[in-house]
């Protein structure tokens, strides 16, 4: 109940968000795409059988792309969703993509995903 409480404060801007709470939000998504098997591509989220999930909320999810584990990560915290995108998307090198345009590029690996994250996790 914490994390709801603190994602009620920093939504309607009554408590900061703090560069340790990005910095904890790309750890989550980091812990969320901790194996190849869990990053996904063209969708925010997928069930372990391949099939497209509904949301990144649904709790049978089991692979999500960069973003959707960002949102998992972040829960209802819509503030801190945004900024550490805005964060992250400072180092995917490509002004003209959007970060989902980045995460489904036909040759974009698992690997560029977690590099990204830690990129952007150590020069907070």
């Amino acid at each position: 109940w914490v994390r709801k409480v603190k994602a009620y404060c920093h939504n309607l801007g009554l408590l900061p968000v703090t560069k340790r709470d990005i910095r904890n939000t790309i750890d989550a998504s980091l812990v969320i795409l901790d194996h190849p098997s869990k990053w996904t591509q063209h969708r925010t989220a997928a069930y372990e059988d391949g099939k497209t999930a509904s949301s990144y909320t649904t709790p049978e999810a089991y692979a999500f792309c960069l973003m959707g584990a960002v949102y998992k990560a972040a829960g209802d915290d819509r503030k801190l969703n945004r900024l550490t995108l805005n964060e992250i998307e400072k180092y995917f090198g490509d002004a003209w993509f959007s970060l989902a345009k980045w995460n489904d590029a036909p040759d974009r690996k698992y690997e560029d995903v977690i590099s990204l994250l830690k990129t952007a996790r150590d020069n907070l």
